[in-house]
């Protein structure tokens, strides 16, 4: 997932990629930064559908607080 400030200039946002990643690690996510603005998901290969629900709830949650920060 790569994190921008803007959609069109397509300008990185390290400061937004820190914050999310450490945001999901309090809520119980551990997701992994790669790059300069990029953010890794490595879920493992048997995975149910409650699980992938929960990891997009979390992930929904934590961009939403930076949104509004």
């Amino acid at each position: 997932i790569e994190l921008v400030k803007d959609a069109q200039t397509k300008d990185r946002n390290p400061t937004l990629r820190d914050a999310v990643v450490q945001s999901a690690f309090y809520e119980g996510l551990l997701i992994l930064g790669c790059g300069i603005n990029t953010i890794r998901l490595c879920p493992p290969l048997v995975i149910c559908q409650e699980q992938v629900d929960k990891v997009v709830e979390i992930l929904d949650k934590c961009l939403s607080m930076q949104k509004t920060k």
